[in-house]
């Protein structure tokens, strides 16, 4: 099921200087990473460790029909946007911890935060493989 996804200050920022200011801003990819921590719109909420679990943002790649990306009409609620399969390495270490939230960024570390969406918390235990199925991660924009 969809939900709406939430916009960061930053990436609200970039959008309106783009629109009413003529500055240029583009993201060559797109990553999705998982949150311990939710996030909201002016803090990034706190990702899972890398330190011994074999955690690493995922690159987002959206389904695509002819090169043009394949958006659904929601009425008068908006869009929606649905993902390939994303997976992520089986979890090692102390795992991954219990994850409350999903955030795309604009780079495979680092970078910055641009959208973020809770989502039912669950654990992910040494040996566990996050996935989300082609289709089960879309994106509503309201």
């Amino acid at each position: 099921m969809s939900q709406t996804i939430c916009k960061t200050h930053y990436l609200e920022n970039k959008l309106l200087s783009a629109r009413y200011n003529n500055q240029s801003y583009s993201v060559a990819a797109t990553y999705i990473g998982l949150l311990t921590t939710a996030a909201s719109k002016s803090s990034a909420g706190v990702e899972c460790s890398t330190s011994g679990t074999s955690y690493a943002r995922q690159l987002l790649a959206p389904v695509l029909s002819g090169g043009n990306l394949v958006l659904s009409p929601q009425d008068s609620t908006g869009s929606t946007i649905s993902f390939a399969t994303v997976t992520w390495a089986a979890a090692t270490g102390s795992g991954f911890g219990t994850v409350v939230g999903v955030g795309i960024y604009d780079a495979s570390s680092g970078g910055n935060l641009l959208e973020f969406q809770d989502v039912t918390s669950t654990t992910i235990g040494v040996g566990v493989v996050a996935t989300f199925a082609a289709g089960n991660l879309t994106v509503l924009e309201a």
